[in-house]
């Protein structure tokens, strides 16, 4: 009897959230309309009159309140969010360097709220861990290994956000799919990675060696992904051998910090080959020229696909691009 309680009030709990997070989706929806009418006012008072409703979702509410100020010149209005903010322990990284932060300037008080904001956040990463969602085959089964996909968020994003992506037929069935969030905060509830950075290798490798312990991986069929600054970042771990990848599948990436040296060095994976996305309108472009340059210069087997009307996003049929990377790949074994 105890054990049907329990499975019944674990499956009331996970509808709750489910219906919450529906609930959530649609409102934030009706503030988007707004917004997109410029009704910035009313955006506002719409989402003050819903904060006691959508409690458990108040930083997110906090920063859209935030943008929509800045819409309108508001800056003075938001001093008071950060302060606010900070007084429930939650931060924005308001660095004075960021360009974003530039009009907050002017404001005396602001070194001090960023200051304090800064403070809150590096507490926050001090304790902070790298964590992850393994998503198995539809057909999974221990008696046979499997293709491995790691897979890394944009800067910016966390867990729930990047599992809305890399969902294509071919990964769900032929793929053990690993969902990587980082350590190292953004704000309260986002995320981002570094090139170069010690602590997120040792923490993904760790990640790494508890995957290949539990599960059946064909260490032949290693791929790194990711968007923005995961793309990077992927590209980076991969290139320096801290996961022995094979392939590389990278949405509008950056450029890792000396990949020249690293791309050119006796201990750089030369057997890794990667898959490059961008747009004519992706800001990242020319530094995915550039890497385009120094791969062909080290000899390593790539392709740089660059899509008209794209900007830095995922690819509008994410799917087939994903499938069309899979194939490249294979085609050069």
């Amino acid at each position: 009897m105890k054990t049907t309680i329990t499975i019944l009030l674990y499956l009331i709990s996970i509808w709750t959230l489910t219906a919450q997070d529906s609930a959530i989706e649609k409102f934030m929806n009706e503030v988007q309309e707004l917004e997109n009418n410029m009704e910035y006012i009313e955006a506002l008072e719409l989402i003050d009159s819903n904060l006691q409703k959508f409690y458990d979702y108040e930083f997110r509410l906090l920063k859209e309140k935030i943008y929509l100020n800045e819409k309108m010149d508001h800056y003075a209005e938001n001093l008071h969010i950060f302060e606010y903010a900070h007084e429930k322990g939650y931060f924005f990284l308001l660095h004075p360097d960021i360009a974003k932060y530039k009009p907050y300037r002017v404001f005396p008080e602001f070194e001090e709220i960023s200051q304090r904001d800064l403070k809150i956040r590096a507490q926050v990463n001090a304790e902070s861990k790298t964590t992850y969602k393994v998503h198995l085959p539809k057909d999974f089964t221990g008696e046979k290994r499997w293709p491995l996909l790691l897979i890394f968020h944009g800067g910016g994003s966390n867990l729930d956000r990047v599992q809305k992506h890399w969902q294509s037929e071919t990964l769900k069935s032929g793929y053990i799919k690993v969902y990587l969030q980082s350590y190292n905060h953004y704000d309260t509830e986002t995320y981002g990675w570094r090139s170069g950075d010690n602590i997120a290798d040792i923490k993904i490798f760790r990640i790494f060696i508890e995957i290949i312990k539990e599960y059946p991986i064909d260490y032949e069929k290693i791929i790194l992904a990711g968007i923005s600054a995961g793309a990077t970042y992927a590209i980076d771990v991969a290139i320096r051998n801290v996961i022995p990848a094979n392939g590389i599948i990278a949405f509008c990436p950056g450029i890792p910090k000396d990949l020249k040296s690293i791309d050119q060095s006796k201990k750089a994976n030369m057997a890794v080959k990667v898959y490059m996305v961008g747009g004519e309108k992706d800001y990242y472009l020319p530094k995915q020229k550039e890497m385009a340059e120094l791969f062909t210069k080290s000899g390593r087997q790539f392709q740089h696909e660059v899509f008209k009307d794209m900007g830095h996003q995922y690819p509008e049929d994410e799917d087939a691009v994903i499938n069309t990377a899979l194939t490249f790949f294979e085609e050069l074994n």
